[in-house]
């Protein structure tokens, strides 16, 4: 996440999940990233970022 050749919509994938470069925050130095889902799980799958229900099995607001 700190590779000086990345450019914005670049994916980098870790141990914490898939994320997209958006650019050097405004402090110039600080990298920004926002969450993707993971595009192995389905939708509406607890574990996955955009789904529906939450990973205790409960409905996301």
């Amino acid at each position: 996440m700190n590779d000086t050749l990345l450019q914005k919509g670049d994916i980098v994938v870790t141990d914490r999940g898939f994320f997209v470069f958006r650019g050097p925050a405004a402090d110039g130095v600080t990298n920004e990233f926002a969450r993707v889902p993971d595009p192995a799980l389905p939708a509406n799958q607890p574990g996955n970022p955009a789904a529906k229900h939450r990973s205790d099995g409960r409905r996301a607001n």
